[in-house]
């Protein structure tokens, strides 16, 4: 009999508590029961869960030993391009929610490409040259201009980008016609760009996940491969310590599945009270 085991996460100013239904879903249907307690027991107790572990489960990633046995002999080694692809996307879901939560960004944008000044279908020079414009940018800045975006394509086929930004000051923007906010460093150098501020990071965030789509994804690894672009250091989602908990504080959860059952706080006293 597996046991079941559960965590406390805060991304940003919010703590979600996840339950994992271990019981019927084993890490690694290739172990022993005693092998998979054994390896996962070791890493919670010292705080080394790893991150890809914890989302796996909460997308529901693994089945049972006997479903996972039967897709094992009906599909190829390492899995159909459909599953790689559809768990690349999950992955890329989760992780974007969780920058765009746990970040303090304060603008969403949209970036465009001028055909005069680029070439709009090449996303691989655009990833290439924004980030060393935004390097040379915090060269010259106390507070440093940090990113999170996600491509999507036009009908013609060429790129721009939807995401987050922060680091701007007043100086940097001016309204434009449309009544949007400019940054005129980034039109003179790429093209067309408009943001406004963020009032609301749950409803951004979940704004900016739902452009990571099937049709996006495919057309992206065609292209270059990258479902997001972040910048380096941006804080990920934290581990609450709970060992002075004897059992998991909840048993009402706003989100049930198979694998796991997910609650949302914005407090951790609503959690652990």
């Amino acid at each position: 009999m597996r046991a079941d085991d559960w965590r406390i996460f805060k991304y940003g100013g919010r703590y979600k508590l996840v339950y994992y239904k271990m019981g019927g879903n084993p890490i690694a249907h290739k172990k022993s029961p005693q092998d998979v307690l054994a390896d996962f027991y070791e890493e919670n107790l010292t705080g080394r869960v790893p991150f890809e572990l914890w989302e796996k489960y909460e997308q529901g990633y693994y089945a049972s030993k006997e479903r996972a046995k039967k897709r094992e002999k009906e599909q190829p080694k390492g899995g159909s391009e459909e599953e790689r692809l559809r768990s690349s996307i999950s992955r890329a879901k989760a992780r974007v929610n969780e920058l765009a939560l746990c970040n303090e960004f304060e603008y969403f944008c949209t970036f465009t490409q001028s055909d005069e000044l680029r070439n709009r279908f090449d996303l691989k020079a655009f990833r290439k040259d924004f980030a060393m414009f935004v390097r040379n940018e915090n060269r010259r800045r106390e507070k440093k201009i940090k990113y999170l975006l996600v491509p999507e394509r036009h009908k013609d086929g060429a790129w721009h980008m939807h995401g987050l930004l922060m680091g701007l000051t007043s100086d940097d923007l001016y309204p434009n016609e449309y009544g949007y906010l400019d940054w005129a460093r980034y039109r003179r150098k790429f093209g067309f760009f408009s943001c406004s501020r963020i009032f609301d990071r749950e409803a951004t965030a979940s704004y900016v996940t739902k452009y990571i789509a099937k049709d996006m994804a495919t057309e992206n690894r065609e292209a270059f491969g990258h479902l997001f672009f972040a910048s380096q250091g941006l804080k990920g989602r934290e581990v609450v310590p709970w060992d002075y908990l004897q059992r998991c504080p909840k048993t009402d959860f706003g989100f049930e599945n198979e694998y796991v059952k997910i609650l949302w706080a914005d407090s951790l006293e609503e959690i652990v009270s």
